[in-house]
């Protein structure tokens, strides 16, 4: 999981290259669940445990393209030869009949089966999310044999990308993410806004440089204040994993009892030898381009009011220091 813009869709689709892994990308923004805040206190985790088993769940039975379909498709030991043709050509013909005006709607709601029975299956399940970052503790004590992983990128990275995104028209939300008074109304009514003194008028009142910094900030800290789950939750930097990404990713698939394979060898090397311009949703880019590309994009004062602004945080201080 990570914040958007944070590459979370690069890291998950290391993870789906493994020949045994059974990948979901972002099932919770097809099924939301209202019922379960999307920033749960520890109180309120304790009586939302069996809630949040029973929607992670059903969370594994969403098969619309958007979940199972990300490119690029791997081969999995779990699906014979025929199969993962069938599962492939499925996948890859809904996709392309979503882009068909009448029935676009028809085929984005349209679930494609996994050509396996999840009862016998014996593959590792991994989830990708960036809407369920306020709800980690909760996940992680429903789930008590799960682990997380948490993919932090630089402020001024995660801000560029996020404002380059706004600018292009690149997310679904009718309201930019800038502008989403509902979404810092919910952060003002945290412990950790209090903590900083923020409410909603000084989010308001802020410039969107900054309000995006800081809902960076809230959302990589709540994460991160989960100290007791230190053995079951890895911080990546995504600077990190983009200057050494197979060295990264094979400590993470310890981390996650995961073996090396030739499948995820390939598909990192491939991923991180992209030349030239590179596409807002692209997973094949040059990594080291990726991670300094803020630098030219923001301005120097810019760059400065965003590291002032979060320099003391817990996620800054990984970046920043003490």
């Amino acid at each position: 999981m990570g914040s958007p813009r944070s590459g979370t869709s690069w890291l998950a689709k290391i993870f789906d290259s493994h020949p045994n892994v059974l990948y979901r990308h972002e099932p919770d923004s097809v099924l939301r669940s209202h019922s379960i805040p999307s920033y749960c206190s520890e109180l309120e985790q304790l009586d939302l445990e069996e809630q949040a088993r029973d929607y992670i769940a059903h969370l594994l039975d969403v098969r619309v393209s958007k979940v199972v379909g990300s490119l690029p498709i791997f081969s999995k030991q779990f699906q014979s030869s025929p199969k993962r043709i069938l599962h492939q050509s499925m996948t890859l013909s809904v996709k392309a009949f979503e882009r068909v005006g009448p029935l676009s709607t028809f085929f984005r709601s349209l679930q494609i089966p996994d050509f396996l029975d999840l009862k016998t299956c014996h593959a590792q399940i991994v989830i990708k999310s960036i809407s369920a970052m306020g709800r980690l503790g909760l996940f992680l004590n429903a789930l008590p044999k799960s682990k997380a992983i948490l993919i932090i990128r630089h402020p001024c990275g995660h801000v560029a990308s996020v404002l380059r995104g706004v600018q292009l028209e690149k997310f679904d939300s009718r309201i930019p993410i800038t502008e989403d008074v509902g979404v810092y109304e919910m952060l003002a009514g945290t412990d950790l806004a209090s903590k900083y003194d923020l409410s909603l008028d000084r989010f308001m009142s802020m410039d969107p440089i900054l309000r995006l910094a800081w809902r960076w900030a809230l959302f990589n800290e709540r994460v991160i204040e989960q100290g007791s789950f230190n053995d079951r939750l890895h911080i990546l930097r995504y600077e990190d994993l983009c200057d050494d990404a197979t060295s990264i990713a094979k400590k993470l698939f310890q981390f996650s009892s995961l073996s090396w394979n030739p499948q995820t060898a390939k598909f990192v090397e491939n991923s991180t030898r992209a030349r030239g311009s590179e596409g807002f949703y692209q997973i094949y880019r040059n990594p080291i381009q990726s991670a300094t590309k803020w630098k030219s994009e923001l301005s120097a004062d810019q760059i400065e009011s965003v590291i002032e602004a979060v320099r003391y945080t817990r996620p800054g201080k990984l970046f920043f220091g003490a």
